[in-house]
């Protein structure tokens, strides 16, 4: 376990002098954020009446809206920075390497994407904050630690699709399809955007067995609602099932494709 916590701070520090190699960029960063909650702010004018008006719909479409944001923010990573990260040990020609060494194969994978989402929780917590600040969000402190728990099964979940497009990506060089309509499908039924419970039944189906959205639900009965965990019971148990079931075939697809390609020797090929 010790050796497993050093590999991922070595990572992260790895990461961590990189990107502050281009300083300019955290302020980039932020000001986007900032601007991004303005945008919201005023396209919630617009819309947010409509929204609230067609679904059984709770509190302000702002407050909503930036929940489903934060969520976004750990998908595209979660989704993404594996099957980057490997991409680029291929391009690099690091990946052989790194798999060489005698750490596990799970303390690898679960240590590449480690910094990246430390970025997208400091990204989250900056559109909270500033929500909470300038824009009137109802954030609940007795929410945070069912919320902590929700998030946390919800990054395991988005990152049990990410190990399916990275062992993808090492068999057949791109994967992106995969990325892009889970991630899109994500988005628009997921409940970022809209509630579920105004797209057709037939829809809604289909968004139920996404992990975004139980994870979106729960989190806005934590952090805008101030829930506990025993409220958002079936939440927990929806992305429970999901992890359940992906995880393990997240797994066998990345191993199996890694195994491959070793075997094929085309590890280093792009």
């Amino acid at each position: 376990m010790k050796h497993a916590f050093a590999v991922a701070l070595a990572f992260v520090r790895k990461d961590f002098l990189e990107e502050t190699s281009y300083r300019l960029q955290f302020a980039i960063n932020g000001l986007v954020v900032a601007l991004q909650l303005v945008f919201l702010f005023l396209l919630s004018d617009f819309v947010g009446a409509v929204v609230e008006e067609r679904a059984d719909f709770r509190g302000r479409y702002f407050d909503f809206v930036v929940m489903g944001i934060c969520a976004v923010t750990f998908l595209n990573t979660a989704l993404a920075v594996l099957n980057r990260r490997i991409r680029r040990a291929q391009t690099v020609g690091t990946l052989e390497a790194l798999l060489s060494t005698r750490t596990p194969l799970a303390v690898i994978v679960a240590s590449l994407p480690a910094y990246s989402l430390l970025t997208a929780a400091l990204t989250s917590a900056t559109y909270l904050a500033l929500g909470w600040l300038f824009f009137d969000l109802p954030l609940q402190a007795s929410g945070v630690a069912a919320a902590a728990v929700i998030l946390s099964l919800m990054v395991v979940a988005f990152g049990c699709v990410g190990m399916i497009t990275a062992g993808l990506t090492i068999a057949f060089k791109r994967a992106d399809f995969v990325e892009r309509a889970f991630s899109l499908s994500s988005v628009f039924l997921g409940g970022v955007w809209f509630p579920v419970d105004s797209w057709p039944e037939w829809v809604q189906w289909g968004a139920r067995l996404l992990p975004i959205t139980p994870a979106l639900q729960g989190l806005r009965a934590t952090l805008l609602g101030g829930a506990g965990l025993s409220e958002v019971t079936d939440q927990l148990q929806h992305l429970g099932l999901f992890i359940a079931v992906m995880l393990p075939v997240g797994a066998l697809v990345f191993r199996w494709t890694l195994r491959r390609a070793m075997h094929d020797g085309t590890l280093t090929q792009y």
